[in-house]
């Protein structure tokens, strides 16, 4: 579990509190039978790069939710009523999970049947730990983390807003983020729209990227794939896919991505493009036909001034500012376009990359507005 640690102003007392003041540490994220846990921002951290390496990226985004939790430690907390509770992270372990396989081989590792199973060790290790994390989302989502064990709360009787925030690692945490609210809803995710009216929980998904993430797994999954296997989720349960990325690079996907991202009908806005206006419009259909709003963003969308600490560092950029602007303007549209914004992740954060903890920073500045903005 991360240490966090950081200034202390106790001579303004409760108004001179920092998020590493607030924090409550000790949940164990093997441990989901706790009726003792209240939150009402959870940060749950997904420790992987295994899918950047099978993207063929630059690793070290395995550091990133440490790193993320480093600069919002300092950060003050502005929210007196809300309590926030840090998970922990769920990990990929390639090596145990290698050395298993490989104690199951004894001496016959050398074989093709082993040679065959080594290949697929990673695969299967990110699977796992993309469905524990999905386990921990849905957790955190559904869990009654509000009421203490003796009845009270710590929230304002008019307020019932909780935030879930994923701490990445590459850009295949958006598969578990997706699985873990789809899970957490499942009961009604799959039921159909009758009469053009609302009668489930149709999931959207807005990604701030340079890039689609939408490539065929050839064969493993990856970084760069999250967003098909949510195309490829939804078209096995017969919900609708709806997905818009903001800031796509035209330099950084394929003529074959962007054929894709026409056929399933993803909305997006490319770097080129945005400005809020155009980006509201593009947002606004898809957000009136939604019940619940998925946010993800990946560091690689900003310029590299501003985000060095990424796999791929954007040429171009989105400016921090209008991502920030346009968080807002998600958040205070739910009561008038009637769905609710509950999860959101911070994915690519490097630190292996980073310079002066530039990247870091602006990772816990965009989880602070977001939780102004929700809480």
């Amino acid at each position: 579990m991360f240490n966090w640690q950081g200034r202390t102003d106790s001579e303004d007392g409760e108004k001179g509190l920092r998020w590493h003041q607030r924090v409550k540490r000790d949940v164990d994220l093997q441990d989901f039978a706790s009726d003792a846990v209240t939150t009402d921002v959870a940060l749950v951290g997904f420790a992987s790069d295994l899918g950047v390496k099978h993207n063929k990226g630059r690793l070290g985004a395995a550091g990133g939710p440490n790193a993320i939790r480093g600069a919002l430690a300092n950060l003050p907390w502005h929210w007196p009523y809300a309590q926030l509770t840090d998970f922990g992270d769920v990990g990929v372990d390639p090596i145990r999970t290698a050395n298993s396989q490989h104690s199951s081989h004894g001496n016959s590792d050398i074989d093709n049947t082993s040679r065959t199973a080594q290949e697929a060790i990673p695969q299967c290790a990110l699977s796992q730990a993309q469905n524990q994390y999905a386990n921990a989302i849905s957790y955190a989502l559904t869990a009654d983390l509000h009421t203490k064990a003796n009845g009270t709360t710590n929230k304002k009787p008019t307020d019932n807003q909780r935030l879930v925030i994923g701490l990445g690692g590459g850009h295949e945490i958006a598969w578990g983020s997706y699985l873990g609210l789809f899970n957490a809803h499942a009961n009604h995710a799959e039921q159909a729209t009758v009469a053009g009216k609302r009668s489930g929980k149709r999931i959207g998904i807005i990604n701030f990227d340079a890039h689609f993430d939408l490539r065929k797994p050839a064969p493993n999954t990856s970084s760069g794939t999250p967003f098909r296997q949510v195309y490829e989720h939804c078209q096995l349960h017969n919900v609708p896919f709806h997905y818009a990325c903001v800031g796509v690079s035209k330099a950084a996907n394929t003529s074959a991505l962007f054929e894709f991202a026409d056929s399933s009908n993803t909305r997006y806005v490319l770097d080129t493009q945005c400005n809020f206006s155009t980006i509201c419009d593009t947002l606004a259909p898809m957000l009136q036909d939604i019940d619940l709003l998925y946010v993800t963003v990946c560091l690689d969308a900003f310029p590299a001034s501003a985000a060095p600490g990424v796999s791929a560092p954007s040429a171009l950029g989105i400016d921090p500012l209008l991502v920030i602007r346009v968080l807002r303007y998600l958040a205070e549209k739910q009561q008038a376009m009637q769905y609710k914004w509950q999860l959101c992740d911070i994915a690519e954060m490097n630190p292996q990359f980073d310079i002066d903890s530039r990247t870091a920073k602006l990772a816990a500045r965009l989880i602070f507005e977001v939780t102004d903005a929700l809480v």
